[in-house]
């Protein structure tokens, strides 16, 4: 996912910048009947959602906010473009431990209310130089007021290492979704469930003309449209 003016650490080994993927050509070790998607921001550029809608992607989370005064630039062009298609969808916040937490959750669902389909995401993958404790309570602080307020739980996005470093078993409740660009997931320790794996960074996908983060989901379709929180976009 995408942070403003700023380069995403590398969490494990990157896929070449030429590595492209499609439903056909999945590497069959990861999973059968995989169900895949992808996250984009404004950095994506115009996406064409049908395109990647009929090249057999099922689900999309594109970036809404960051910090407490960030709007991504597309975010509303893309939630109108994918209200056209069958993808599910979701929106997610950029999260900035320095920032205070309850600012960040209201300024998130200000701009998103009720716009998606799948949960929210909470993307925590920087530290900003604020200690573990603080990071922790802050993250938790974001997720039960959106929570509350929505009455759906949040995702939770973020790298192996930064779950074993940063967050810990306090947040297994919360559905997980790792970032790990390996051909087998590296899942975070204690964990023993994940409901989405962003497997790279580097994906070439129909209707997308740059480089994207693509997504696999750990289930069927049935398993997928069971996971929405009943929101009406």
């Amino acid at each position: 996912m995408a942070l403003v003016a700023w380069t995403r650490p590398t969490f494990h080994q990157s896929y070449g910048s030429d590595q492209s993927i499609n439903q056909t050509s999945l590497d069959k070790t990861q999973s059968t009947a995989t169900i895949t998607g992808l996250d984009a921001s404004h950095f994506q550029g115009d996406i064409d959602w049908n395109t990647v809608n009929h090249d057999g992607f099922k689900f999309a989370f594109v970036k809404a906010t960051q910090g407490t005064d960030f709007t991504d630039p597309r975010y509303q062009e893309n939630i109108d473009a994918l209200k056209t298609t069958k993808l599910l969808f979701g929106s997610y916040h950029f999260f900035d431990p320095s920032q205070d937490a309850l600012q960040q959750a209201k300024f998130f669902l200000q701009v998103t209310g009720k716009k998606h389909n799948l949960p929210p995401v909470l993307d925590v993958e920087i530290t900003a130089g604020v200690d573990k404790a603080t990071i922790q309570q802050n993250v938790l602080q974001w997720l039960t007021f959106v929570e509350k307020e929505i009455s759906c739980t949040p995702i939770i996005y973020t790298s192996t290492d930064y779950w074993n470093q940063n967050l810990g078993d306090k947040f297994n409740r919360f559905p997980l979704w790792i970032a790990d660009y390996t051909t087998s997931l590296q899942r975070p320790s204690g964990v023993d469930q994940w409901l989405f794996w962003q497997n790279t960074n580097q994906a070439k996908i129909d209707g997308v003309t740059t480089l994207v983060d693509h997504d696999i989901f750990n289930g069927n379709a049935e398993k997928l449209a069971s996971a929405t929180c009943g929101l009406n976009p």
